[in-house]
């Protein structure tokens, strides 16, 4: 009989280590997953932050310049998009094409990318599209934001 009660201990103590071991697994995958979408979120909320200050920039770059021809001139081509690559914040300076790849925030740390699209649909109106893009362990990710702005002047 004494046999028998220390396997029926060495049972229940393989159990109890098994179940102990299943419940830990799970704790540390639900930590691992939950601050994998914490960083994502944060980032979906920066780059939604950088999209709304390049739209705030060219809306000032808008009021700023003497005339509407003038910032059609400046910002706008008449055939095709014109894209420039906001690789600042707060932007300070920009350049004219497209964003090559790798190319973050200067100076900075962050993997976004941003950059903005301006089609002049006619003298009065002017599309504009900025896209802020990241990589994360899923895949590029991308915030986009459009708008249209008009010759207010008139």
């Amino acid at each position: 009989m004494y046999m028998r009660s220390s396997a029926q201990s060495l049972f229940e103590v393989l159990l109890a280590v098994s179940v102990a071991s299943v419940v830990l697994v799970s704790v540390v995958s639900l930590t691992t997953r939950s601050t994998a979408i914490t960083a994502s979120s944060r980032n979906q909320s920066l780059a939604t932050r950088y999209a709304q200050e390049a739209f705030d920039w060219i809306k000032n770059e808008r009021l700023a310049l003497v005339s509407w021809e003038l910032f059609l001139d400046t910002y706008t081509e008449e055939s095709s998009p014109k894209i420039f690559c906001l690789n600042a914040s707060p932007i300070t300076s920009f350049s004219s094409g497209a964003c090559m790849a790798g190319a973050g925030f200067v100076n900075s740390n962050t993997p976004f990318i941003r950059q903005i699209s301006l089609v002049r649909e006619n003298s009065e109106i002017v599309y504009i599209e900025i896209k802020v893009t990241w990589d994360e362990a899923v895949g590029t990710r991308r915030v986009l934001q459009a708008t249209r702005i008009t010759n207010w002047r008139k």
